[in-house]
């Protein structure tokens, strides 16, 4: 039949070609949905929708197999449910808030490759996860109306991990019970990491001697051109087999040995192992045989010794070429590979102070990328304060070129938080002798300098504790005679039938003193380790050691304390030398702000329960009314050695040792301040 023009077909016959091409189309797109669905159910890997709140969605059937849970037991569930029991790889909670899934929710962005172990309830087991979330958004919106993670289970995978580790602990046990002299070096600098008892029997060295130090260093070697034919033969075929070398003892005594080496590869690194067989006594009956031949070939060999020589010298020539543009070879991928994969921020500037080099170890140490920091000043990188000083002291160093070591400065990282690294550096420069830049290196010593401090304050809080102990002890002996004394007086004058109130106030007030050397004693007393303590109890014990000079100065002590007792595990006084160090800072805030009595100086202790995570806290706020905290050196406050008060104001711990003690109890601590205005201390610790 031939085709009705356009123009000449009837309004039915457009409406049946409309409604046929929609049922083409309708049945196209329910194809694709089916497809997809499919697809979806037959992922080999978990996916989970959920939704802005966090609740779950939807699920693929892999999903349910890895989580031992139906789509109906999982809807409505959400990242945050304590029925997860999620854990960290070593073993710590994974609080809910912090899963990959509701972290895409409230930054929106993407989180990948986190690592988790949740409960099955099928299975009745842990397993492991390896998680990515996406988050999803509506066109036009910023805030993403939903989630969907995709996670596949790795069990397996740590298990043989697990394995592998335990095979490496069989290796060291075989490794120091060899009878072989056994070693086991570092790439490339070849510094010795263990050593066994026949190495250290052998060159009569202790290991405190040996462990970080290379043979060259420990000058073990007869002939130290043998150590460079090793390394010649170790890099042509990364394995050496049966090389005989000479080695000498501490005494000088010198042994023949027979050097083997493969590389080996430990927690996902590789190293050098050695082993070595002493065959001084077989060469020396080899040497007795030798030397008997070598009578017997003697004129033989006189003939032929000068064509010998010649040999000897042309192959020695070629060897020395070879060493020496091997070991060059070497030497230039050695440094090459040290500088990229150092654990220091290696760097280098130009004449004008500018960076033109930093290793990839500079975004682990301060968050920027090396191609971040090209052109840019060191200068830049410190807090302001700090600023004038550092660039003073480069351009002293660029303008008189000198080396420098052991530099202490304190960087800030890209969020703005302090690390304090130790510097070093050297001039570099042209042939003709100008300058071209400095050349060093920077490692992090945040922890070593925390620990020194929380060291010196120990020492410090230990030899006044020492101090108040014996004040307190030498206290309590004419304490005691007094009190007795009174007593007598008190049951004398009842005897006599005169009013015995005047003793019995002297009784009162030597039991008031007596109660107060006490708490001084337990405040003195070295650690006794964890045990149970109510937090009330501790904070007025505390507050009772400085409440006379806190009154004697003019400042009040406001206590809002639950009548309910809060009870945790902590070392005593560790937690009182806290409370005694916060005390002490908002006392001296308070009288750099007030000369004399105010009715705003006055400490606020708050002490209340609360839920955070599934877990029970104590939440103990310090705040007082002083001079606060300039908003630039808030963040450095709880760096080592940081103080805004003078050195002869510290009567207590460091903000950095406060650290690490809360964070030793499993809690946190964090510092809100108005310059002027008010200081705000808050800590939450765990309670039983």
């Amino acid at each position: 039949m031939a085709a009705v023009p356009k123009d000449k077909r009837t309004k039915q016959q457009l409406l049946d070609e409309l409604a046929a091409l929609r049922a083409v189309r309708q049945e196209e797109s329910s194809g694709r949905a089916d497809h997809w669905t499919q697809m979806f159910e037959t992922l080999p890997f978990g996916v989970v929708f959920q939704g802005a709140d966090g609740r779950i969605l939807s699920a693929n059937r892999a999903a349910e197999e890895i989580l031992g849970l139906s789509l109906d037991q999982m809807q409505g569930r959400t990242s945050i449910d304590p029925r997860w029991k999620a854990v960290h790889e070593d073993g710590s909670d994974f609080p809910g808030e912090t899963h990959p899934a509701m972290e895409a929710l409230q930054t929106g962005r993407p989180v990948n490759d986190t690592v988790m172990g949740v409960f099955n309830p099928r299975r009745e087991e842990k397993v492991w996860i390896r998680v990515n979330a996406v988050p999803l958004f509506r066109s036009g919106e910023r805030s993403p109306f939903q989630v969907y993670t995709t996670f596949e289970d790795i069990s397996s995978r740590k298990e043989i991990e697990e394995a592998l580790r335990e095979s490496e602990e069989k290796f060291f046990k075989a490794f120091h019970a060899s009878p072989v002299v056994m070693s086991l070096s570092s790439l490339p600098d070849g510094r010795f990491l263990d050593v066994n008892d026949e190495f250290l029997n052998l060159l009569e060295r202790t290991r405190e001697e040996v462990i970080g130090r290379s043979s060259l260093e420990l000058d073990i070697w007869t002939d130290p051109s043998q150590r460079e034919a090793v390394v010649a033969a170790f890099a042509r075929e990364l394995r050496s087999r049966n090389i005989e070398v000479q080695w000498k003892a501490r005494s000088g005594k010198v042994r023949d040995m027979l050097w083997s080496a493969d590389l080996v590869l430990i927690g996902g690194q590789t190293f050098l192992l050695a082993s070595a067989l002493d065959i001084t006594d077989r060469n020396r009956a080899e040497a007795e045989l030798a030397q008997n031949l070598a009578e017997l070939e003697e004129k033989v060999a006189e003939r032929t010794r000068d064509l010998n020589q010649a040999n000897l010298r042309l192959r020695e020539e070629i060897e020395k070429q070879y060493r020496f543009l091997t070991e060059l070879a070497f030497s230039e991928k050695r440094f090459r590979d040290m500088a990229e994969h150092t654990s220091d921020w290696i760097w280098e500037v130009d004449g004008e102070g500018r960076i033109t080099y930093s290793n990839a170890k500079v975004r682990d140490l301060l968050g920027y990328d090396p191609e971040e920091l090209r052109g840019r000043h060191p200068w830049e990188l410190v807090p302001y304060a700090d600023q004038k000083p550092f660039y003073d002291f480069i351009r002293g160093k660029l303008n008189r070129p000198s080396g420098f070591s052991s530099q202490e400065i304190e960087f800030l990282t890209k969020e703005g938080l302090g690390r304090i690294l130790e510097g070093s550096g050297v001039p570099f420069f042209q042939p003709d002798g100008r300058l071209l830049g400095f050349r060093g290196i920077n490692r992090d010593v945040t922890a070593k300098k925390r620990l020194e401090v929380q060291s010196l304050r120990t020492r410090h809080l230990a030899a006044v504790g020492e101090l108040a102990g014996g004040v307190a002890h030498e206290i309590n002996n004419p304490l005691t005679g007094i009190i007795n004394y009174a007593q007598i007086l008190a049951d004398q004058l009842e005897e006599k039938g005169l009013d015995p109130l005047l003793p019995q106030k002297i009784i009162q007030e030597g039991k008031r003193v007596a109660g107060i050397t006490h708490d001084l004693l337990a405040f003195a007393r070295e650690t006794t380790g964890m045990e149970p303590l109510i937090l009330q109890d501790l904070l007025q014990d505390t507050l009772g050691l400085t409440i006379t000079l806190l009154k004697k100065e003019g400042i009040g002590v406001q206590l809002d304390l639950p009548e309910a007792p809060l009870l945790l595990l902590a070392d005593r006084s560790s937690l009182q030398q806290i409370f005694f160090s916060l005390l002490s800072n908002a006392r001296f805030a308070l009288n750099q702000k007030y000369s004399g009595f105010n009715k705003e100086k006055k400490i606020l202790i708050h002490l209340a329960p609360m839920q955070s995570a599934g877990k029970r806290l104590a939440r103990i706020v310090f705040q007082d009314q002083g001079t606060g905290i300039p908003p630039e050196i808030l963040p450095r406050i709880f760096n080592p050695f940081f103080s805004t008060k003078p050195s002869n104001a510290g009567l207590g711990l460091g903000l950095s040792a406060i650290l690490g003690l809360v964070q030793e109890l499993g809690g946190k601590i964090w510092i809100e301040s108005d310059p002027g205005d008010f200081t705000r201390v808050i800590m939450e610790i765990p309670l039983v």
